[in-house]
């Protein structure tokens, strides 16, 4: 009847009165099951984009409620903003001396020369006191009748650690201990010399 061999893999489809459709079901029958599973992914995709669409409206709704919410500061911020420029329209004197004042300021270069040349006379200085003997140190606290050059570095040293510039005062505290004396020497903060000291 339907002209098939008795090895074929074969699905005939028929009408309710009997007659053939096809031959080759099976292809169709495929087809149909591709169909109604892209309907049904097409299903779930409209499902998931509904949620997405009403978790989205709810999220628009929180962020404007929030931005009523900031309108007030708004308004605030505004009119800050309104005061403080006409304020400054005012005072723009005002505003270039402040930026000048916080300018950093420049060194010429003879000042940054000499500046360079007194931190090398400290360095050397430095060097000096540390290879002077503690013996040498400790003969000055027994000098009765100093030399010119070492009554003045007495007494200059007495000036810069704030002392009386005076010799036996100076040579009574300042050589009880040649040892502490040298280390305040090479620890000597120079950012802090009495202004007494440039007289000298």
């Amino acid at each position: 009847l339907f002209e098939i061999q008795d090895d074929a893999d074969k699905l005939v489809l028929l009408n309710p009165r009997g007659e053939v459709i096809t031959r080759d079901g099976k292809l169709l029958i495929e087809i149909a099951h591709l169909c109604s599973s892209a309907s049904e992914t097409k299903s779930k995709r409209e499902v998931e984009l509904e949620r997405d669409r009403k978790q989205a409206d709810i999220e628009h709704g929180r962020m404007q409620a929030q931005l009523e919410g900031l309108e007030p500061h708004l308004h605030r911020i505004k009119c800050a903003a309104l005061r403080l420029r006409t304020h400054c329209s005012g005072s723009r004197c005002e505003i270039q001396e402040v930026a000048e004042f916080m300018c950093e300021p420049q060194v010429n270069l003879d000042a940054q020369a000499s500046l360079d040349a007194a931190n090398q006379a400290l360095g050397n200085a430095q060097e000096v006191i540390k290879q002077l003997p503690i013996a040498a140190l400790a003969a000055v606290r027994d000098v009765t009748r100093p030399t010119a050059a070492l009554k003045a570095a007495v007494e200059g040293t007495a000036v810069l650690l704030k002392l009386k510039s005076d010799f036996n005062a100076a040579q009574a505290r300042l050589f009880r201990s040649p040892a502490a004396l040298q280390r305040r020497l090479l620890n000597f903060d120079k950012d802090n010399v009495p202004k007494s000291a440039y007289t000298r």
